[in-house]
């Protein structure tokens, strides 16, 4: 039996409440955008899409063998960003900032590790973001009224998280939405990785 499965950083309540008021209080400015649910928002280390059951514990093992000098550092989540841009945008996400290198370097590692056991390898350089919202057509209108809403020019602080643990989810699928249920953590307690 296969699972959707993806590694990823938890936010502390205090991010995902500082998320919330930004998106209660940005949703009569763009209508828009299709909010995503504070609760499922973290921070992806490494998607992995279908994976087979008997590869869950493997892939803890493996990985724990290789965080086991990684220690944990600190990210500040702030800023607004879009994709492709904030002109038409896709996608609405949150950026970092502080310690972006060890996490680049927590992602390349974990990377190269997951390749090695057939996971596809990531094509993409890593840009660490949280997605606050979707749109679905009408990008051009969202990005004008993103321009218009004011938050572009606002400084916004989320918070800080403590990259300390790396998490492996599920994705589960209901009628009501997608959910995410945690299936085991590596915690990062080594010396600093190089």
């Amino acid at each position: 039996m296969t699972i959707r499965a993806f590694l990823a950083v938890d936010l502390p309540s205090e991010v995902r409440k500082s998320i919330e008021r930004l998106q209660q209080k940005s949703r009569s400015l763009l209508p828009t955008l299709k909010w995503v649910n504070p609760q499922s928002i973290h921070l992806t280390v490494k998607f992995l899409g279908d994976i087979q059951e008997e590869d869950i514990s493997r892939l803890r093992s493996t990985l724990q063998e290789v965080l086991v000098d990684c220690s944990s550092f600190s990210l500040c989540c702030e800023g607004l960003g879009g994709f492709p841009n904030l002109n038409r945008p896709r996608i609405l996400w949150a950026g970092f900032s502080g310690d972006v290198e060890p996490f680049h370097v927590l992602v390349a590692r974990v990377d190269r590790t997951v390749t090695s056991l057939g996971f596809p390898q990531e094509s993409k350089p890593s840009h660490p973001h949280v997605t606050l919202a979707r749109m679905k057509g009408r990008f051009r209108e969202t990005g004008v009224a993103l321009e218009k809403s004011g938050l572009l020019e606002t400084s916004l602080g989320f918070g800080t998280i403590a990259v300390d643990k790396i998490n492996l989810y599920q994705s589960e699928w209901h009628p009501t939405g997608v959910t995410y249920r945690c299936l085991w953590s590596i915690p990062l307690l080594g010396t600093k990785s190089a």
